[in-house]
């Protein structure tokens, strides 16, 4: 993975092959100099000789990013000027200081159905630039009701797949791979090792991963943000372990529960322990009863890309507000579209 990243550079890349070239910067350095200066009128022609003296300027700030799975070189604005254009819209309902505090949070993502959702999410409004993503899994044409991916990458890891995603939107941040997913023996080095997260991000499937994953950041105060997209909603379980380290995971709803006994569990065993986790109440008629049909005429959980997306932005909401040391209380925060949107 390491070989597809972005190759960033203050000069075009020397290879001997020819690749194609996209040039952005007198487009966008047009754009920054008209939030620069919000008073001054678009389209006058008496600012264009204002308009051409920022630009020329202001070009000498480009780099060049080359892309290897597409074989494109983009001539761009520096890392400062980019994130500073991409987030003007931000403002002012994101102040600066908040921005900086949400820009320089460590997430850690385990799970990239629900968490590629949440890491679109974070890196669309300017979140952390160093995010942890971690998934085994490979791409499945099934998936393609919520993950955002083509036919082009069925077979492909996930991770691989958001990366791409993310990088083409962001091609500065800084993203560590984990393309092979995560066990118990890895999982501290996922969680410790530089640069050592700062919030947990778990949308894995594994009942004892997820366990293990909670307990290792109730021990050590990382907060941790739960993402279950449900029906047409989505529910979002928040651990604050940063306010109260050794605090009861999930809750304490899930106090009985050991390692060992779930180490060999079927598929209803899975669904019990599953329900026990997001907590009574949360699962509407419809998902009930398709609970009951898996292994008879449905082969997984049934999943929608829009409470998949409703899932993400929660998440990203919660990440910034944590970040910015705002008031949100661990608990269950739920979105339900299908009883919220009636007359």
């Amino acid at each position: 993975m390491e070989s597809e990243k972005p190759i960033i550079s203050k000069l075009p890349i020397n290879d001997h092959h020819k690749y194609s070239i996209v040039d952005l910067i007198n487009s966008q350095l047009l754009e920054l100099f008209f939030l620069e200066h919000p008073d001054v009128e678009k389209n006058s022609p008496r600012n264009t000789h204002l308009v051409n003296s920022f630009i020329n300027a202001n070009k000498k700030k480009a780099v060049w990013v080359y892309y290897p799975w597409r074989d494109i070189a983009v001539h761009t604005v520096s890392e400062d000027i980019y994130y500073k254009i991409r987030t003007s819209r931000n403002r002012n309902y994101i102040s600066a200081e908040e921005q900086i505090n949400y820009h320089s949070f460590v997430v850690g993502i385990i799970g990239l159905s629900v968490g590629a959702s949440a890491l679109h999410s974070l890196v669309l409004t300017g979140g952390p630039k160093k995010i942890k993503i971690s998934d085994h899994d490979e791409l499945e044409v099934s998936n393609l009701n919520r993950v955002h991916a083509s036919l082009l990458e069925i077979g492909q890891n996930k991770v691989r797949i958001a990366a791409r995603r993310v990088w083409e939107m962001d091609p500065f941040v800084e993203l560590q791979i984990w393309d092979r997913g995560i066990n118990d023996e890895s999982l501290d080095e996922f969680i410790f090792s530089p640069p050592r997260i700062g919030i947990l991000v778990d949308a894995v499937d594994d009942i004892e991963l997820k366990i293990k994953s909670h307990e290792i950041c109730s021990k050590s105060g990382i907060p941790v943000l739960m993402a279950t997209d449900v029906g047409d909603g989505a529910v979002l379980q928040v651990e604050r372990f940063d306010l109260g380290p050794g605090s009861p995971i999930f809750d304490g709803r899930c106090e009985k529960l050991k390692l060992h006994a779930i180490r060999k569990h079927d598929q209803q065993e899975w669904l019990s322990l599953a329900e026990a986790m997001i907590g009574p109440g949360v699962l509407s008629q419809k998902m009930g009863e398709s609970l009951g049909e898996i292994g008879r005429s449905l082969r997984g959980i049934p999943q929608l890309g829009t409470a998949a997306s409703i899932a993400g932005a929660m998440t990203a909401y919660a990440v910034r507000k944590i970040a910015n040391k705002g008031d949100l209380p661990s608990g269950r925060y739920r979105i339900d579209i299908d009883q919220w949107l009636r007359r």
